[in-house]
């Protein structure tokens, strides 16, 4: 429960009154008599339950404190004085709490000792008129005094009643908290203090502090001033971590279980409260976002210029780096602090710059503004180069997997499809489905035509390297691509490489008798191995070009004619040949020596060492130092 209301209208009192706790407990709130920091204390209900109350100031010098209090509260405690009625920061806490998203409330009418019946009931009908269309439109009004204890345990009973009503939290994914005071206590060291935003935190849970990667780990912990094991989403949580100097903190700064990635630039719907200034394209705005606050540009996209009332989608620019999740709410006043002009939900947390302001941005933010989590994780599907995981859109949108799970085969848009492997569901558009199977096509489509003699296509790792297809899940999305195209008949699977379906090549007279002369001349060669300049200086004899000759070269491979081996190409008929001393030798010795095999083929050293190597590589033999032995596989030839 969080309190609101204009400055001295006892919202520091009656919280006193609930607790027997003075949230006031700074020297300088003392001095002035008024609300300055924010205080935290909590109420244990008849009930059982357990709320944290903080306590917000009311003065308009310190609206920012204010909003940063407010930005993790549940329910409000709204004050109004009945010898004041509504004034301007009524005004300007009611449009923050709406802004904010908060949905339930109680309204304390305070020190109604102070006058009559009479302007009690001028004040309720103020009151109600004040609240209608807003979140408070039916919310109780309670009569109460501080003075005289009346009221309050009416308000008790309220109290209890709506706070079995809100509803829990969504836990999310991983843990995150605001950092909104931290102080150091002999014996313990660092002490944080916060509001859960989302997730749960243990004694073991790893924490980071962002900005920054600074590993924390968590001591100790207490809720509502009592040693617990784990605190979550919606509590207040007091840490004892170690890793952490006061002298590091900075106002703004976060705890969280994830590195989340910074941002500078994040898209928005914001909605400007009743007030005379206008928006114009480009704005000069203070940015609050929980404890965080930054001096920003604000970019009008879907408008030239926007007046108090209206609502519209903005591009804001940051000086400083946040930490923002999509959904997050946040509010913008004047730069000079003293005008709250409006806030909103953060749409997109790392966009584009949109230079200009095109319909397809403004249409695509429009999108997601009205269709929510769902419309926002389809955006990213699109705005991402290829497939993304469900574990990756979890941790952007800080959403459990099940959840994620729902939305995706319930309610998402048709054009992204999903596909599952290993566990993993990954999302990819049907449009980059598409392109991704023409861009296959198109490459394997000039690799035949390059190589119009050969059968063979394209490996997985050739054709990975060329569609820049390289991470863990591009390469999951290829291989389901390559099955669906081999499935559908587009792709036939060749000696581990990728060829489209075709007939078989047929080749002219021209193309077989350029074979044959090639051919001959490599099996000529016998039992020198050929270089490949003499193959070249021999092909240009007959006529045959350098194309020409490369096609042949891996027509004569695939077709199992000659055989390269480190480099050099030797043909079949000779390994066949070189095969047969090798079995006639291990017939009647049990070692082979390189100048036995060399004497026994009457081939050089050269040819010998390549023949070897390609038996070891067959494993058929084991060397084993200057000599070889047959191996298991080896000794089969023998039978």
């Amino acid at each position: 429960m969080g309190t609101a209301g204009h400055v001295d209208h006892g919202k520091t009192a009656l919280i006193k009154a609930l607790t027997n706790f003075d949230c006031d407990t700074h020297k300088d709130e003392k001095q002035r008599g008024i609300t300055i920091h924010l205080g935290f204390t909590h109420l244990d209900l008849p009930n059982g339950n357990s709320i944290g109350i903080i306590d917000v100031p009311g003065h308009k010098d310190f609206i920012n404190t204010m909003i940063s209090g407010a930005s993790t509260i549940d329910f409000v405690l709204f004050t109004i004085a009945a010898n004041s009625s509504i004034m301007p920061q009524t005004r300007e806490h009611l449009h923050i709490m709406e802004l904010l998203g908060i949905k339930n409330g109680i309204i304390a009418l305070t020190k109604s000792d102070t006058v009559d019946e009479e302007i009690l009931e001028l004040v309720e009908l103020e009151i109600n008129e004040f609240v209608t269309g807003t979140f408070l439109e039916n919310a109780p009004i309670i009569r109460t005094s501080v003075k005289d204890s009346s009221g309050i345990g009416d308000l008790l009973k309220e109290i209890n009643q709506i706070a079995e009503r809100v509803e829990q939290r969504s836990i999310g994914c991983f843990f995150r908290m605001y950092i909104d005071r931290i102080f150091t206590m002999p014996g313990f060291g660092t002490i944080i203090n916060g509001s859960v935003l989302q997730g749960r935190a243990a004694k073991g849970t790893p924490l980071y502090l962002l900005p920054g990667t600074k590993e924390l780990r968590i001591r100790k912990m207490e809720h509502h001033g009592k040693e617990v094991d784990e605190v979550v989403s919606g509590q207040r949580a007091s840490l004892n971590v170690v890793g952490l100097d006061i002298q590091d903190f900075q106002r703004g700064m976060l705890v969280s279980e994830r590195v989340i990635k910074p941002s500078k630039m994040l898209d928005a719907k914001i909605t400007l409260f009743e007030h005379e200034r206008t928006f114009g394209t480009w704005n000069h705005d203070l940015f609050l976002m929980g404890t965080f606050e930054d001096q920003v540009r604000l970019h009008l996209l879907d408008k030239d210029n926007m007046q108090g009332g209206e609502a519209g989608l903005v591009q804001i620019h940051l000086d400083k780096a946040c930490f923002p999740i999509y959904g997050d709410s946040f509010i913008i006043r004047s730069t000079s602090g003293d005008v709250t002009l409006g806030g909103g939900k953060i749409l997109d947390t790392y966009p584009l710059h949109h230079k200009k302001r095109t319909i397809k941005v403004v249409q695509h933010l429009q999108s997601i503004a009205e269709g929510g989590l769902s419309a926002f994780l389809a955006a990213e599907v699109r705005k991402q180069p290829n497939a993304v995981s469900l574990k990756y859109l979890a941790e952007i949108s800080n959403t459990p997997e099940q959840e994620l799970r729902n939305i995706v085969h319930t309610s998402f848009p048709k054009d992204v499809e999903t596909r599952e492997i290993n566990n993993e569901v990954l999302l990819i558009t049907a449009s980059k489905m598409d392109e991704i199977k023409d861009k296959i096509t198109k490459i394997i489509t000039k690799h035949h035509k390059d190589n119009p003699l050969i059968k063979k296509g394209k490996t997985f790792e050739e054709l990975s390297s060329l569609l820049n297809l390289n991470n863990e899940f591009d390469n999951a999305i290829l291989g389901i691509i390559l099955k669906e195209m081999s499935n559908e008949g587009i792709l036939n699977k060749i000696e581990g490489t990728f060829a489209l379906q075709r007939k078989a090549v047929k080749l002219s007279d021209e193309e077989i008798n350029r074979i044959q002369k090639v051919d001959k001349f490599i099996i000529n060669s016998d039992m020198k191995v050929p270089l490949m300049n003499d193959i070249k200086d021999f092909a240009q004899t007959k006529g045959i070009t350098q194309k020409e000759l490369h096609d042949i070269i891996n027509y004569l491979v695939e077709n199992k004619k000659i055989v390269t081996i480190e480099g050099s190409f030797i043909h079949t008929e000779i390994i066949e040949k070189a095969k047969k001393v090798l079995i006639t030798h291990f017939k009647k010795h049990d070692t082979l020596i390189l100048a036995d095999f060399r004497d026994n083929l009457q081939a050089n050293r050269k040819i010998c060492l390549l023949l070897l190597s390609y038996f070891d590589d067959r494993g058929w033999t084991i060397r084993k130092g200057d000599y070889r032995i047959l191996s298991e596989k080896g000794k089969e030839l023998l039978r």
